[in-house]
């Protein structure tokens, strides 16, 4: 079920998405709507904190991953 779900998310593969991620994130993270929910930035900022950990830890440039403009890789 997973597969399918993410296969039919990005075309099987064909589309993976054209933001950098580290971007993404923190924009979500730091300049969301001001009438917005205040959890939603604390989320974000957390994600982008994860995905900062997770790129030290596989040894990748984080400012070379794209995905989408919600920040999905």
């Amino acid at each position: 079920m997973i597969v399918s779900i993410i296969g039919v998310e990005t075309f099987y593969g064909r589309i993976m998405g054209d933001f950098r991620i580290i971007d993404a994130l923190a924009t979500l993270g730091f300049d969301f709507p001001s009438d917005a929910p205040r959890d939603r930035s604390e989320f974000f900022r957390g994600q982008l904190g994860e995905f900062l950990v997770l790129s030290h830890e596989l040894g990748i440039d984080p400012r070379n991953i794209r995905g989408s403009f919600a920040g999905a890789i």
